[in-house]
């Protein structure tokens, strides 16, 4: 799997340097968001948060979603000391997190970027795009897992 050039994102970033990125998954079920929850904790260290406040995970992770209710619950993964991921949820109209492109500072944090992008598309077998925050995906790709390929694309 060819991986992402830092210096070709690192110049569409710089493009607007306010922007934030998203990582979408389009369509997201109950069991895609249990899914990614169990592969993303399994991995790097996550916090979760409810209307601002820092609360525990319940052992039984379906027990977020009733946690939720009309509650706004936030899964912070902390990929490197310096990169944070944000996601609300559920949404069922997609699993979408965000980042600062500004927080990513070389090859080594871009590809840190690429593995948990893979690893969420290869637990869901589905198509991950990392976007412009709040562009079309499609159109506004920064890159993307490609499922069926097993591999990340950067369009040109």
């Amino acid at each position: 799997m060819a991986t992402p050039r830092w210096e070709v994102l690192q110049r569409r970033w710089a493009d607007d340097p306010g922007a934030l990125g998203d990582i979408r998954v389009p369509d997201a079920t109950v069991n895609d968001w249990l899914r990614l929850i169990e592969v993303v904790a399994a991995r790097w260290p996550c916090s979760l948060g409810a209307d601002g406040e820092q609360i525990p995970s319940p052992s039984d992770l379906n027990g977020l979603f009733a946690l939720a209710g009309p509650r706004s619950m936030l899964l912070r993964v902390r990929l490197t000391p310096l990169i944070n991921l944000h996601a609300y949820f559920p949404d069922y109209e997609g699993i979408e997190f965000d980042f600062d492109p500004q927080e990513l500072l070389d090859q080594a944090d871009l590809d840190d970027i690429v593995d948990f992008v893979t690893s969420v598309g290869r637990a869901l077998r589905r198509t991950v795009r990392v976007v412009v925050e709040g562009g079309d995906a499609g159109e506004m790709d920064y890159m993307r897992y490609d499922a069926d390929g097993d591999r990340i694309v950067v369009p040109d």
